[in-house]
């Protein structure tokens, strides 16, 4: 079921704030209202809900319920015009993407890895670890390595830990999948932890998975394929946070800048320019959290759309 904009009876006016919104909705192709609430409004609800119905009234966005469960997070995604908007403003296309929001049935499995996410950058921005790029199902597909092992995770992280490059594949689990499945799925990954696309393999599950648990350890793979429930994602970001000893994110950054894995021909290696989360973390981190700068309205080319900039 989908939303309709209501028509706006005065001309909005979008922050600063909202234009990151905007970018976080388009890298991630679309995002739950509480997911933008965690990103952007402190995880303030209801602010989130406001902006994002500025938004839509403004048609820069499209918004989606979770089938008759009108009690679950609308779903939003960028509109053609939403991505125009960002594109007249010099964002990377990687960032102001429109994108189609699944039907009702397949969103609790998008928007669980889109949690996941959402629990990284959170994670970065706070300077618990040092995500360095984090790509999803549909940018992986087009990976050589990927393809080759006929296994693609539904996203993958890629950190930096106590100056190591640590590659996590994310597999997201609702228990709709036999073992006999999950077997089959371990055993494509070799190809992939042999080559060192992976390092660690999780599993995200959102029930009682003893057997996957048993599956693990019976291929030998205890320690290099990890199981965490979805309502306990701060163990898993707390498994990759950085030591005490570890130089931190601004050190790194001015020793050696990090080169962030973008996929170039196919392939998961060296890159050409930023595609990730970078530009979204940076621009979340630049807002000074406890001083409102003055602003100045500028018009941008989009139509009924004024912008508001530190």
């Amino acid at each position: 079921m989908k939303r309709r904009a209501r028509p706006a009876k005065t001309k909005a006016i979008l922050s600063g704030r909202d234009h990151e919104m905007l970018e976080s909705i388009g890298f991630a192709r679309y995002l739950a209202t509480t997911q933008v609430a965690r990103l952007h409004f402190e995880g303030r609800k209801r602010i989130a809900q406001r902006r994002l119905r500025a938004a839509l009234d403004l048609g820069l966005v499209r918004a989606r319920l979770q089938g008759d469960a009108l009690h679950k997070d609308t779903v939003f995604a960028l509109s053609e015009k939403g991505s125009r908007l960002l594109i007249d403003r010099g964002v990377d296309d990687a960032l102001a993407r429109a994108a189609r929001i699944p039907e009702a049935r397949a969103l609790p499995h998008s928007l669980l890895i889109r949690d996941v996410l959402v629990a990284f950058l959170h994670a970065e921005r706070v300077h618990q670890l040092e995500l360095v790029d984090f790509l999803l199902e549909g940018d992986l597909a087009r990976t050589d390595g990927f393809a080759a092992a006929h296994v693609v995770p539904d996203g993958l992280a890629v950190l930096r830990v106590d100056g190591r490059e640590v590659r996590v594949a994310l597999e997201v689990d609702l228990g709709h999948e036999p073992l006999r499945t999950l077997r089959d799925k371990l055993t494509r990954y070799e190809a992939p932890f042999t080559t060192s696309l992976v390092t660690d393999l999780v599993f995200v599950v959102t029930g009682d998975r003893r057997g996957l648990a048993r599956l693990i350890e019976e291929l030998g793979l205890t320690g290099r394929v990890l199981v965490f429930r979805a309502d306990a994602l701060p163990d898993l970001i707390a498994r990759y946070t950085r030591t005490p000893t570890a130089p931190t994110r601004r050190a790194v950054r001015r020793a050696s800048p990090v080169q962030p894995l973008t996929i170039t021909n196919g392939s998961l290696d060296e890159p050409v320019g930023f595609r990730g989360p970078r530009r979204v973390l940076e621009r979340i981190e630049a807002r000074a959290p406890s001083s409102s700068p003055p602003r100045v309205t500028r018009r941008t080319p989009s139509n009924d759309v004024e912008v508001r900039e530190p």
